[in-house]
């Protein structure tokens, strides 16, 4: 069964030399200069902290602040760092935060070559983690980072003993019904069509909408920094290629496997999430062995974004008791 938690609160680069010879280094920029040409500092994320860690071919966008201890935050679909925002600043104050742009978002390349299949995406993720030096790591992961961070765990047995924790955020964890604006994705031109037709904003407005439970939440921050994120030809074609690619048989092969995973698990649901409902965050409970799942009322699929201090509340209490 799910509880009902009463919370309270606790106090322009240029593309590395060594890139076509697969080799992997980390690398910090102290001087950015973003995907749409402004330098300085993106929604509040200072740029001493923008880092790009190479992998294989990719560099992935990540930003990391604080010490100690990391914590690796996985995005979900058509997200980017600008997603933890809120959460950042209290998580990195007992922790160091790796927050990361999935291939082919935000300031994450993606090569023509790349195949946007969820295993690809998890690899690429354990990889990630083994090249930035990841260890004893909580992992956070909202939605489809879910179900990228947990195949990792499965198909990675080293990245996957680096992990002290996991927490789900409204994971996509099984093979379901698919929300609208991944559907008309995966069908070839009509998702482009009808994308052509309607402005960027209304379409982030739609899905925003669509995600949270208070749609008095939303503000014009958000619409703004996801209609620049999603307006980008760039990103557009990689959430076409990942929505193309999720693979629910695939999918159904690695949930069945979820018993595998065996640590400390937090899961926090939107008790009103249409995207992902909360049957789902109760059958992942029953799965993963020892696993907690707490609800937040009055919240829908994006609990990071619509109602912060109550997952950090969440968060912190847990990290602190169970994966310290």
């Amino acid at each position: 069964m799910s509880t009902r938690f009463p919370v309270k609160r606790l106090g322009s680069l240029r593309r590395p030399p060594d890139a076509l010879s697969y080799g992997c280094r980390f690398t910090i920029y102290n001087q950015i200069r973003w995907c749409d040409g402004r330098q300085g500092e993106p929604n509040g994320i200072s740029p001493s902290t923008a880092t790009t860690v190479q992998v294989g071919l990719h560099r992935i966008g990540t930003d990391v602040t604080g010490t100690g201890s990391p914590v690796l935050l996985i995005p979900g679909f058509a997200a980017d760092r600008y997603t933890w925002r809120h959460v950042v600043p209290r998580l990195s104050a007992f922790r160091k935060c790796y927050a990361i742009d999935l291939p082919g978002v935000g300031r994450s390349d993606a090569f023509e070559s790349f195949q946007y299949s969820l295993e690809s995406l998890s690899d690429l993720l354990a990889n990630f983690a083994k090249v930035a030096g990841l260890q004893n790591c909580i992992v956070v992961a909202h939605s489809l980072g879910a179900s990228i961070a947990m195949m990792a765990m499965i198909r990675s047995p080293e990245f996957a003993s680096n992990v002290s924790g996991l927490c789900v955020l409204d994971g996509a964890c099984y093979p379901q019904r698919l929300p609208f604006f991944i559907s008309l994705l995966r069908v070839p031109y009509l998702g482009e069509w009808i994308a052509g037709l309607i402005p960027v904003s209304i379409q982030v407005s739609m899905v925003l909408n669509y995600c949270y439970s208070n749609k008095a939440r939303i503000t014009h921050d958000q619409i703004a920094h996801y209609s620049g994120l999603v307006g980008s030809r760039r990103v557009r074609a990689a959430l076409q290629a990942i929505a193309r690619s999720i693979d629910l048989r695939q999918l159904a092969e690695y949930s069945a496997r979820i018993s595998e995973v065996e640590v400390p698990s937090l899961l926090i649901w939107g008790a009103k999430d249409r995207v992902v409902p909360l049957k789902y965050g109760r059958r992942l409970k029953s799965n993963l062995r020892g696993s907690r799942l707490f609800c937040i009322e009055d919240c829908g699929h994006i609990p990071q974004e619509e109602c912060p201090e109550r997952l950090c509340d969440l968060l912190l209490q847990w990290a602190q008791h169970d994966c310290s």
